[in-house]
């Protein structure tokens, strides 16, 4: 797993925007291109000798997000509405940076053991501490979709009542890696570890449907019932996945997958007084 953390980062950040208002019509265009300079990022992998989980902590590195959004509501009446949005990105990580090894304990690592040999601690900075060259420029930046979409409509067909559907998608959804498979193996110091194209994750998608009434009990009392159903067909997708930083990037070295629910419901009643 990849994890920011927020210290020392700094970002240089473009964006331009255009928006239409028209009594039926609203509609709202961005571009952006952002780029995170010098974080600090942490990649896992776990211990072959005691199944500990260790850290390769790096410095310096960048990645940059850059697309387009594109948002719009359309309400030709009163009782009808319907909108929509579309998101394109490429995101990426730029530069090729240096991690330092530690384990859970937050001791520094001269090697990673083996199977048979547990890992061998050190000094921080030290000549033998282990690091590796994390050669992941170019690579796209995992765990979110970088093209989404959605549509949605709303109906209103007599007062008080509501009723409607929301189909959301995505697609260009990338895994994130880690560095597991690296532990049966020599690491020595300065080593290069070169990521694979990651696995890119299938196109996913569902249809939430929605409800709800409003309506007087008596003078000064009102009860709203509302329903909705989730994911209405049932449809499974992988929401986010990792994969082994050289292993290739497909579905069958997905090592841990993340599922979206099924079907859900919800109700919910409120009375106002």
């Amino acid at each position: 797993a990849i994890n920011p953390n927020p210290k020392n980062e700094k970002v240089g950040a473009f964006e331009l925007g255009y928006e239409f208002h028209s009594p039926k019509f609203t509609a709202q265009v961005n571009a952006y291109y952002i780029k995170w300079l010098d974080r600090t990022m942490i990649t896992t992998g776990t211990l072959e000798y005691d199944s500990d989980r260790y850290t390769a902590t790096m410095n310096g590195v960048d990645s940059r997000y850059m697309g387009v959004e594109l948002n719009f509501v359309y309400k030709p009446t009163k009782w009808f509405e319907f909108s929509g949005m579309f998101a394109l990105a490429d995101n990426t990580w730029q530069n090729d940076p240096i991690g330092y090894y530690y384990n859970s304990q937050g001791e520094a690592l001269a090697d990673l053991g083996d199977r048979n040999t547990p890992a061998v601690t050190t000094t921080p900075m030290s000549e033998d501490h282990l690091y590796a060259t994390i050669n992941q420029k170019g690579i796209k930046v995992g765990g979110s979709a970088q093209i989404t979409g959605a549509l949605g409509v709303q109906v209103k067909p007599f007062s008080g009542f509501r009723i409607g559907a929301d189909w959301t998608c995505n697609a260009n959804n990338y895994s994130d890696f880690d560095l597991s498979d690296k532990s049966d193996v020599s690491l020595n110091p300065g080593d290069v570890l070169t990521i694979n194209k990651p696995w890119r994750i299938p196109f996913g998608n569902q249809l939430d449907i929605n409800a709800s009434y409003n309506f007087p009990i008596t003078e000064g009392v009102r009860c709203s019932f509302s329903a909705n159903v989730y994911n209405v067909f049932n449809n499974y997708y992988v929401m986010d996945a990792f994969t082994n930083y050289s292993s290739p990037g497909t579905w069958e070295n997905a090592y841990r997958v993340f599922y979206s629910y099924g079907r859900t419901f919800s109700l919910r009643a409120k009375f106002y007084f």
